[in-house]
């Protein structure tokens, strides 16, 4: 964080791409590793950023530790407690936690799921939730995020589900849709499940927002498709992107500034809707 100097010139919030996962932070276990994301929690509070952590159960890619599918269920339980409650010592002005991120792309093991109580009733997920709605500081939004939910169809409704049994609970704040893969699909595909989701009546947010595209005119009309999209929904409070360096991105044709600082014709693009003359950019973005 501290090496990119025009970050604050663009974004207003930053979330770790990796640097925020149990599996990052804790390999091997007990022996933490918090390096990266002190950097960029001591960058945000400097820069009056709100820091969003990603995330506190994520069984992809190494997010989560393996380890902790092997412990008896009563240790699994602890070492997850023991992380939350390590985490909120350490950053208690975190503003945003995506508590569980892809429960039904990426659940846990079965180890992990039975351990927190199962499978009926989302019983696993309302488990992370309420021990994160304990441990959280109480200005500290709990969200919950999910991929290949804008794309419509019967993943909706499920989330919804889950969602709904969260809120009964008192202990879901916000709700997250992953912006990945998007390329192909409708405005008109997106409005529609942004409609269906806003009868939950929490705040919905575009989480980790690229559009995987090399050529820079093709890449700008998908922006321009779907951008105002969300921008202008009423339920929708915030876009975060996964990233706007080219070389510093998970989806490598995504980037908004080359290596030389120059803009991609997206981000012009991007610049131009948000920025009337005398505005100020609001978007939220992720980074690395």
């Amino acid at each position: 964080m501290t090496a990119d100097p025009v970050f604050t010139n663009y974004w207003n919030q930053a979330t770790p791409e990796n640097a925020g996962k149990h599996g990052l932070v804790e390999e091997p276990r007990d022996a933490y590793m918090w390096g990266t994301l002190d950097e960029m929690y001591a960058y945000c509070q400097a820069n009056n950023l709100p820091f969003k952590q990603h995330t506190f159960l994520f069984w992809c890619c190494g997010a989560d530790p393996d380890w902790l599918a092997t412990l008896p269920a009563a240790d699994i339980r602890a070492e997850l407690e023991e992380f939350m409650i390590d985490f909120f010592a350490r950053y208690p002005k975190t503003a945003y936690v995506e508590v569980v991120n892809e429960p039904f792309q990426s659940p846990p093991p079965a180890a992990i799921r039975n351990a927190l109580g199962g499978d009926t009733n989302y019983a696993w997920v309302r488990w992370m939730y309420q021990k994160a709605r304990q441990y959280a500081p109480s200005d500290c939004e709990l969200w919950i995020n999910e991929n290949n939910i804008l794309k419509g169809g019967s993943r909706v409704t499920s989330y919804k589900n889950l969602i709904n049994f969260l809120k009964t609970d008192g202990t879901i704040d916000a709700v997250g849709m992953q912006g990945h893969w998007l390329e192909s699909v409708s405005a008109s595909t997106i409005q529609n499940t942004l409609n269906q989701m806003d009868d939950l009546n929490l705040p919905l947010y575009i989480t980790e927002y690229d559009v995987h595209v090399a050529d820079d005119n093709a890449q700008r009309d998908v922006w321009a498709a779907q951008f105002p999209v969300f921008w202008e929904h009423p339920a929708v409070k915030g876009v975060t992107l996964w990233g706007y360096k080219q070389g510093q991105m998970w989806r490598s044709n995504g980037y908004l500034l080359r290596t030389d600082g120059s803009e991609r014709p997206s981000m012009t693009w991007l610049r131009n809707y948000l920025n009337p003359p005398g505005a100020t950019l609001t978007i939220q973005a992720e980074i690395t």
